[in-house]
């Protein structure tokens, strides 16, 4: 059992620190504290609920700027927080760690006009700081091996992996990967004697259904997403991950390392969502067409997966009193789950929403 728990900070309550703020019900709650004060000392007081009683409109306005100060509150409990700090507030994070956010390309005075530096994201820089812990050990530790690949960058500072993940013996898997030879559990000690380079695989049900799946001993695997395009890595992206994970000074001697290009499955998104004649149909795709991208973006990762539910939930666009504005999402592609697998990864190759008013 491993001690590293790969926690997806998205998914995390939303602290108790942070308050769900309500300025009527501030207000509210200061004129019954006033009229409970003025009753006390004998001196009746009643707004009628009319809001231009002029001790009521004090207390308003005294709601209002308690509201912005415990909104300022809760603002600086997220910026200590890693899953919701964001900015300079996450560089402190950072840097508390021993993580600098990298510049991917640096300022340009002599351009015209100059330009600025582009530098790291939120996402792959809270990643990295999630991470640096780990990164503290050789590469012997999953968590250890999973920052180091996802340090790798170019000569110019710029991630090249987007995502990884890494197997090994302790691990089962319910069909072998794509390119990975499959060989009989009978076979395994030869087979490990032989040393053979490539990417191989253990078949524990010797032919039984279901069939189980390992990896042979002392073997490390680590799958990589490219940081470009579909996230499909190239030879030279395997090989200079491989070189980082195999240095003397990373690798445990006793680990015989593989690094392996994620296999990539694409998928299209195309959405319909069913709304009333009031509706804002372009505001409402615009919205969900980038709930959907971010989504989509998110799940580009090793190991992830796409579901028509997921998908439906991501789509469903609030209105302003916070109910879904779509009384129907209908998801035409994919037309069934996205299950890449452990050594695969989704990728959204196009999203299409389309927004129909309801005939009800």
């Amino acid at each position: 059992m491993t001690r590293f728990a790969d926690i997806d900070l998205a998914n995390l309550p939303a602290p108790e620190a942070v308050e769900t703020l309500d300025a009527d019900a501030i207000a509210a709650e200061r004129i019954a504290e006033l009229a409970t004060r003025l009753a006390a000392i004998g001196v009746p007081f009643d707004t009628g609920g009319l809001d231009s009683e002029p001790l009521a409109v004090v207390e308003q306005a005294g709601a209002f700027a308690e509201t912005l100060l415990r909104g300022r509150v809760n603002d600086a409990v997220r910026a200590v927080l890693l899953a919701t700090a964001t900015g300079t507030d996450l560089d402190q994070l950072g840097a508390f760690l021993g993580v600098a956010r990298l510049v991917l390309t640096p300022v340009d005075d002599t351009a015209t006009p100059p330009t600025e530096a582009v530098l790291e994201s939120d996402t792959a820089f809270r990643r990295r700081i999630q991470l640096a812990p780990e990164a503290l050990s050789v590469a012997g530790p999953e968590g250890a091996y999973l920052a180091l690949a996802l340090g790798t960058s170019d000569a110019e500072g710029a991630l090249l992996v987007k995502s990884a993940a890494v197997h090994s013996v302790d691990a089962s898997f319910e069909a072998a990967p794509a390119g990975y030879r499959v060989v009989d559990a009978a076979d395994a000690l030869a087979e490990l004697l032989a040393a053979s380079a490539d990417e191989w695989i253990i078949d524990d049900g010797a032919g039984a259904a279901p069939d189980r799946f390992r990896l042979p001993a002392g073997h490390v695997h680590v799958i990589i997403l490219s940081a470009a395009g579909d996230g499909a890595a190239d030879a030279d992206l395997v090989a200079a991950v491989r070189a980082k994970l195999s240095a003397s000074e990373v690798r445990p001697i006793g680990d015989f390392l593989h690094v392996v290009a994620a296999s990539i499955e694409p998928y299209a998104i195309d959405v319909t969502l069913t709304v009333g004649p009031g509706a804002d149909r372009s505001a409402v795709a615009t919205l969900a067409e980038a709930r959907l991208a971010a989504f989509a973006d998110r799940q580009h990762a090793v190991g992830a997966e796409v579901t028509q539910a997921m998908l439906a939930a991501v789509a469903s666009v609030a209105g302003t009193d916070g109910l879904p504005v779509a009384a129907r999402i209908a998801i035409t592609s994919p037309a069934a789950d996205v299950l890449p697998g452990p050594f695969a990864a989704p990728f959204a190759s196009s999203i299409a929403v389309t927004v129909e008013v309801s005939d009800d």
